[in-house]
């Protein structure tokens, strides 16, 4: 009896991301959606004003303060890989 081994080869990963919006009036809700190539198991997001969040596909966030604020996606392969996309001053968020 012969004993065969699957290798299952890991798409390289890289994170990407985009924003529904970029600029707004506080408070301003934004939808961030993964677009990340690879075979991503996991994500955690950064939002820019000491916030963290969950999601794998997308998530939303409201940005209460006025500021200009830089949002940070950690995506982790099924093998620990782990690739950031980071994007400085993305949102800026004007008073109301």
């Amino acid at each position: 009896m012969t004993c065969r081994l699957r290798y299952e080869s890991n798409e390289e990963l890289l994170a990407a991301f985009i924003a529904d919006v970029r600029d707004g009036r506080a408070p301003l809700t934004v939808t961030f959606t993964n677009i990340t190539q690879g075979d991503a198991a996991g994500a955690q997001w950064e939002f820019g004003d000491g916030t963290i969040g969950q999601g794998l596909l997308s998530v939303a966030h409201t940005y209460a303060k006025p500021g200009v604020y830089t949002i940070a996606l950690h995506v982790t392969d099924r093998f620990g890989n782990v690739d950031t996309d980071e994007a400085a001053d993305l949102i800026t968020v004007n008073p109301p």
